[in-house]
Protein backbone atom coordinates (compact mmCIF):
# COMPACT_ATOMS: atom_id res chain seq x y z
CA UNK A 1 0.00 0.00 0.00
CA UNK A 2 1.45 3.26 -1.01
CA UNK A 3 0.64 5.09 2.08
CA UNK A 4 2.47 2.31 4.17
CA UNK A 5 5.40 2.48 2.52
CA UNK A 6 5.70 6.61 2.63
CA UNK A 7 5.34 6.06 6.99
CA UNK A 8 7.58 3.90 8.34
CA UNK A 9 5.25 4.09 11.58
CA UNK A 10 2.21 3.15 10.20
CA UNK A 11 4.03 0.12 8.34
CA UNK A 12 5.22 -1.16 12.06
CA UNK A 13 2.12 -0.72 13.34
CA UNK A 14 0.02 -2.75 11.23
CA UNK A 15 3.00 -5.64 11.17
CA UNK A 16 2.61 -5.65 15.39
CA UNK A 17 -0.88 -6.02 15.16
CA UNK A 18 -0.15 -9.00 12.64
CA UNK A 19 2.17 -10.35 14.68
CA UNK A 20 -0.12 -10.21 17.92
CA UNK A 21 -2.60 -12.33 16.47
CA UNK A 22 -0.18 -14.70 15.00
CA UNK A 23 1.44 -14.70 18.66
CA UNK A 24 -2.24 -15.49 20.47
CA UNK A 25 -2.38 -18.46 17.95
CA UNK A 26 0.69 -19.74 19.10
CA UNK A 27 0.05 -19.20 22.53
CA UNK A 28 -3.66 -21.12 22.04
CA UNK A 29 -0.93 -23.61 21.17
CA UNK A 30 1.54 -24.11 23.86
CA UNK A 31 -0.72 -22.93 26.89
CA UNK A 32 -1.43 -25.05 30.13
CA UNK A 33 -2.77 -24.14 32.96
CA UNK A 34 -3.90 -26.81 35.53
CA UNK A 35 -3.95 -27.46 39.36
CA UNK A 36 -2.51 -30.43 41.35
CA UNK A 37 -1.56 -31.51 44.79
CA UNK A 38 1.73 -32.35 45.97
CA UNK A 39 1.97 -34.61 49.54
CA UNK A 40 5.66 -33.49 51.51
CA UNK A 41 7.93 -35.87 50.19
CA UNK A 42 6.53 -37.16 47.51
CA UNK A 43 7.48 -36.34 43.77
CA UNK A 44 5.02 -34.96 41.79
CA UNK A 45 3.88 -37.62 39.03
CA UNK A 46 2.11 -36.17 36.39
CA UNK A 47 -1.34 -36.24 37.92
CA UNK A 48 -3.49 -33.63 37.49
CA UNK A 49 -6.65 -32.33 39.42
CA UNK A 50 -7.55 -29.80 36.24
CA UNK A 51 -5.75 -29.10 33.21
CA UNK A 52 -6.56 -27.20 29.76
CA UNK A 53 -3.44 -27.28 27.55
CA UNK A 54 -2.97 -26.36 24.22
CA UNK A 55 -2.43 -29.33 21.22
CA UNK A 56 1.60 -28.10 21.02
CA UNK A 57 1.78 -28.32 25.12
CA UNK A 58 4.66 -30.28 26.27
CA UNK A 59 4.55 -31.94 29.59
CA UNK A 60 8.08 -31.25 31.44
CA UNK A 61 7.12 -30.99 34.93
CA UNK A 62 6.65 -34.82 36.21
CA UNK A 63 10.50 -35.18 34.83
CA UNK A 64 12.37 -33.06 37.13
CA UNK A 65 11.25 -34.86 40.17
CA UNK A 66 9.33 -31.80 41.73
CA UNK A 67 8.34 -32.25 45.54
CA UNK A 68 7.45 -30.21 48.44
CA UNK A 69 9.87 -30.13 51.84
CA UNK A 70 7.12 -28.52 54.33
CA UNK A 71 5.64 -25.19 54.58
CA UNK A 72 4.81 -22.76 57.01
CA UNK A 73 1.51 -20.39 57.50
CA UNK A 74 1.31 -17.82 58.98
CA UNK A 75 -1.67 -16.77 61.11
CA UNK A 76 -3.09 -13.83 62.78
CA UNK A 77 -5.91 -13.66 65.28
CA UNK A 78 -9.14 -14.25 63.83
CA UNK A 79 -7.26 -17.25 61.48
CA UNK A 80 -6.69 -15.05 59.06
CA UNK A 81 -4.23 -16.12 56.79
CA UNK A 82 -1.07 -14.46 56.05
CA UNK A 83 2.09 -15.38 54.34
CA UNK A 84 2.66 -18.74 53.25
CA UNK A 85 6.86 -19.93 52.97
CA UNK A 86 6.75 -23.72 50.51
CA UNK A 87 10.14 -25.16 50.06
CA UNK A 88 10.18 -26.77 46.47
CA UNK A 89 13.21 -29.03 45.59
CA UNK A 90 13.78 -30.34 41.79
CA UNK A 91 16.37 -31.59 39.62
CA UNK A 92 17.70 -28.92 36.85
CA UNK A 93 19.22 -30.05 33.36
CA UNK A 94 22.34 -30.84 34.80
CA UNK A 95 20.54 -33.69 37.78
CA UNK A 96 21.57 -31.08 40.29
CA UNK A 97 19.11 -30.50 43.42
CA UNK A 98 17.95 -27.17 43.38
CA UNK A 99 15.80 -25.67 46.23
CA UNK A 100 13.37 -22.48 46.15
CA UNK A 101 10.96 -20.85 48.66
CA UNK A 102 7.22 -19.82 47.05
CA UNK A 103 4.07 -18.88 48.06
CA UNK A 104 0.76 -17.75 46.81
CA UNK A 105 2.57 -14.31 45.14
CA UNK A 106 5.68 -15.62 44.45
CA UNK A 107 6.24 -18.20 42.23
CA UNK A 108 8.63 -21.12 41.23
CA UNK A 109 9.80 -20.50 37.68
CA UNK A 110 10.91 -23.46 36.63
CA UNK A 111 10.96 -25.03 32.80
CA UNK A 112 8.68 -22.22 31.38
CA UNK A 113 5.98 -22.72 34.45
CA UNK A 114 4.92 -20.69 36.91
CA UNK A 115 3.89 -22.06 40.57
CA UNK A 116 2.28 -21.01 42.63
CA UNK A 117 0.35 -22.09 46.35
CA UNK A 118 -2.91 -21.84 46.94
CA UNK A 119 -5.40 -21.88 50.10
CA UNK A 120 -5.47 -25.17 49.78
CA UNK A 121 -3.93 -27.60 51.98
CA UNK A 122 -4.02 -30.07 54.86
CA UNK A 123 -3.17 -33.55 55.99
CA UNK A 124 -2.62 -36.83 54.30
CA UNK A 125 -2.25 -39.68 56.34
CA UNK A 126 0.35 -42.38 54.79
CA UNK A 127 -1.19 -45.78 54.95
CA UNK A 128 1.37 -49.05 53.55
CA UNK A 129 -0.66 -51.80 52.42
CA UNK A 130 0.82 -55.46 52.54
CA UNK A 131 -0.94 -58.17 50.40
CA UNK A 132 -0.95 -61.46 51.93
CA UNK A 133 -0.69 -63.09 49.22
CA UNK A 134 3.18 -62.03 49.22
CA UNK A 135 2.92 -59.53 46.24
CA UNK A 136 4.73 -56.02 46.03
CA UNK A 137 3.61 -53.37 48.80
CA UNK A 138 1.87 -50.51 47.96
CA UNK A 139 1.94 -47.31 49.58
CA UNK A 140 -0.50 -44.26 49.70
CA UNK A 141 -0.98 -40.98 50.98
CA UNK A 142 -5.30 -40.14 51.31
CA UNK A 143 -5.20 -36.19 51.40
CA UNK A 144 -8.03 -34.96 53.81
CA UNK A 145 -10.02 -32.03 53.44
CA UNK A 146 -8.42 -28.61 53.33
CA UNK A 147 -7.49 -27.22 57.27
CA UNK A 148 -8.44 -25.49 58.63
CA UNK A 149 -11.75 -24.70 56.25
CA UNK A 150 -12.84 -28.23 56.75
CA UNK A 151 -11.79 -28.67 60.34
CA UNK A 152 -14.69 -30.66 61.67
CA UNK A 153 -14.66 -32.86 58.52
CA UNK A 154 -11.43 -34.45 58.77
CA UNK A 155 -12.46 -37.56 57.17
CA UNK A 156 -12.67 -39.63 53.63
CA UNK A 157 -12.89 -42.77 51.78
CA UNK A 158 -9.65 -44.74 50.18
CA UNK A 159 -9.64 -47.65 48.14
CA UNK A 160 -7.72 -50.99 48.19
CA UNK A 161 -6.11 -52.29 45.49
CA UNK A 162 -8.48 -54.62 45.72
CA UNK A 163 -11.31 -52.57 45.10
CA UNK A 164 -12.40 -53.05 49.21
CA UNK A 165 -13.31 -48.84 50.02
CA UNK A 166 -12.27 -48.04 53.58
CA UNK A 167 -13.46 -44.92 55.73
CA UNK A 168 -10.37 -43.25 57.09
CA UNK A 169 -10.73 -40.16 59.97
CA UNK A 170 -8.16 -38.04 61.78
CA UNK A 171 -8.97 -37.18 65.24
CA UNK A 172 -6.91 -34.14 66.15
CA UNK A 173 -6.67 -33.77 70.19
CA UNK A 174 -5.69 -30.50 70.31
CA UNK A 175 -6.32 -26.77 69.19
CA UNK A 176 -3.78 -26.68 66.52
CA UNK A 177 -4.82 -22.26 64.85
CA UNK A 178 -6.38 -20.77 67.64
CA UNK A 179 -9.08 -18.49 66.80
CA UNK A 180 -8.20 -15.41 69.23
CA UNK A 181 -4.20 -15.66 68.39
CA UNK A 182 -1.51 -15.53 66.31
CA UNK A 183 -0.41 -18.98 64.85
CA UNK A 184 1.07 -21.16 62.48
CA UNK A 185 -0.25 -24.17 60.26
CA UNK A 186 1.60 -27.45 61.73
CA UNK A 187 1.28 -31.17 62.24
CA UNK A 188 -0.80 -32.28 65.84
CA UNK A 189 1.24 -33.40 68.15
CA UNK A 190 -1.47 -35.89 69.14
CA UNK A 191 -3.54 -37.43 66.99
CA UNK A 192 -4.73 -41.18 66.18
CA UNK A 193 -6.81 -42.55 62.67
CA UNK A 194 -9.98 -44.14 62.99
CA UNK A 195 -10.40 -46.75 60.48
CA UNK A 196 -13.57 -48.34 59.35
CA UNK A 197 -14.06 -51.09 57.42
CA UNK A 198 -17.41 -52.50 57.11
CA UNK A 199 -18.93 -52.57 61.04
CA UNK A 200 -15.33 -52.86 62.21
CA UNK A 201 -13.55 -50.06 63.85
CA UNK A 202 -9.90 -49.82 64.36
CA UNK A 203 -8.00 -47.00 65.97
CA UNK A 204 -4.01 -46.26 64.75
CA UNK A 205 -1.26 -44.32 66.27
CA UNK A 206 1.91 -43.74 63.88
CA UNK A 207 3.53 -47.15 63.22
CA UNK A 208 0.77 -49.42 64.47
CA UNK A 209 -0.90 -51.83 61.87
CA UNK A 210 -4.06 -53.85 61.89
CA UNK A 211 -4.59 -56.89 60.04
CA UNK A 212 -7.61 -57.25 57.48
CA UNK A 213 -8.94 -59.85 55.19
CA UNK A 214 -6.73 -59.76 52.21
CA UNK A 215 -3.48 -58.38 53.93
CA UNK A 216 -2.03 -55.89 56.75
CA UNK A 217 -2.89 -52.11 56.56
CA UNK A 218 0.19 -49.92 58.44
CA UNK A 219 -0.28 -46.11 59.33
CA UNK A 220 3.22 -44.64 58.31
CA UNK A 221 2.07 -41.79 59.64
CA UNK A 222 0.71 -37.97 58.82
CA UNK A 223 2.49 -35.52 56.30
CA UNK A 224 1.10 -32.58 54.98
CA UNK A 225 -0.44 -31.82 51.21
CA UNK A 226 -0.65 -28.75 49.21
CA UNK A 227 -2.29 -27.30 46.66
CA UNK A 228 -0.87 -25.35 43.82
CA UNK A 229 -2.03 -23.70 40.46
CA UNK A 230 0.02 -23.94 37.63
CA UNK A 231 0.47 -21.84 34.10
CA UNK A 232 2.49 -21.96 30.76
CA UNK A 233 2.76 -19.59 28.25
CA UNK A 234 5.93 -19.20 26.22
CA UNK A 235 4.75 -16.39 23.68
CA UNK A 236 3.76 -14.01 26.74
CA UNK A 237 7.65 -12.32 26.16
CA UNK A 238 6.39 -11.80 22.67
CA UNK A 239 3.10 -11.07 23.61
CA UNK A 240 4.49 -7.79 25.06
CA UNK A 241 7.13 -7.01 22.91
CA UNK A 242 4.76 -6.78 20.08
CA UNK A 243 1.93 -5.08 22.25
CA UNK A 244 5.02 -2.40 23.03
CA UNK A 245 5.71 -1.68 19.02
CA UNK A 246 2.41 -1.27 18.27
CA UNK A 247 1.91 1.24 20.75
CA UNK A 248 4.98 3.38 20.13
CA UNK A 249 4.88 2.67 16.44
Amino acid sequence: HPLLRRRLPLLVFHLALLALVLIVGAGRLLRMEGRFELVQGVAFDGQWLEQSAGALYRPLLAQIELRQEGFTIDYAPGRRRGATRNTMVWQDAQGREQRAVIGDHRPLVVNGHRLYTTPNKGFAPLLRWLPADGSAPVLGAVHLPSYPMHELRQSREWALPDGRVLWLSLQIDETLIAPDAAAQFRLPREQRLVLRSGETRFELMPGQRVALDGGTLVYEGLRTWMGYRVSHDPTLPWLLAAALCAALS
